[in-house]
């Protein structure tokens, strides 16, 4: 039985590598560096041509980042290294079945930062190489850092919330357990989303209202006109990492 659940997530891991590397090959194959017809008039030709380039650039880097992990999920998988590091944690619990909750968050965490650790190469050149390349990067080395710190703490905190749960339902209710933690992912997904506008979002950007003029006039006639409800209308600092965007809903 084993065995067949290993070839089962080994068959779903290629099939979706698979299709996602295929996807990309022809979504580059088609890429041109020439003005599509009937829009000569609206694209730079010069500027078209870069934002293809960087296309080009980021896809390549995606299915280099997406082998990497593939490869390192199939060692992981094919080794036990799972088991061995739950075995390993366990083996330094006074009573392994009273204290599975500090262990599978010990377990939990240990795979997330080495995973995000091991790929942290990949970020770095993404933000530094390409987006240097093509003018868009503004992140600092030291914006980059405290960015991967506050991701960390929300990461540990958030983690713990909602995984400490989990474990105590499984470990509690056995084979009822997957549907109460179904609930609980579900009610935590809902509830992030004010949580995140209105305590996780400031942590990283500064958000100011929009004043009175031209600009909010319009965007509050086109909410009534849409029928779209408005809370507030905020002026974020998204520009001081990245040249792409300054703003959004």
């Amino acid at each position: 039985m084993d065995q067949i659940y290993y070839y089962v997530i080994l068959g779903a891991l290629l099939l979706e590598y698979g299709l996602s590397t295929i996807s990309s090959f022809l979504n580059m194959n088609s890429i041109t560096e020439k003005v599509p017809k009937g829009f000569e008039d609206y694209y730079d030709t010069e500027k078209y041509s870069q934002s293809q380039q960087y296309l080009k650039d980021k896809t390549r880097l995606g299915l280099l980042s997406g082998t990497f992990s593939l490869l390192l999920t199939l060692l992981v998988i094919h080794t036990g290294i799972f088991g061995l590091l739950d075995e390993f944690l366990r083996s330094y619990q006074s009573n392994p079945d009273e204290n599975s909750i500090i262990t599978g968050l010990m377990f939990f965490g240990i795979l997330f930062f080495t995973n995000d650790l091991l790929n942290l190469p990949f970020s770095l050149y993404s933000t530094f190489a390409i987006e240097e390349k093509y003018g868009f990067n503004k992140t600092t080395i030291n914006t980059f850092i405290i960015d991967k710190l506050k991701g960390y703490g929300l990461t540990i905190v958030l983690g713990s919330l909602i995984v400490s749960p989990i474990l105590y339902f499984f470990g509690t209710y056995k084979e009822n357990g997957w549907w109460i933690a179904w609930v609980l992912i579900t009610m935590f997904i809902i509830g992030i989303q004010p949580i995140f506008v209105h305590v996780i979002a400031p942590m990283f950007n500064k958000f100011t209202p929009l004043k009175d003029g031209e600009l909010r006039t319009a965007i509050e006639q086109f909410a009534n006109k849409v029928q779209f409800p408005i809370g507030r209308i905020d002026v974020m600092d998204g520009s001081k990492r990245s040249a792409h965007s300054n703003a959004y809903f």
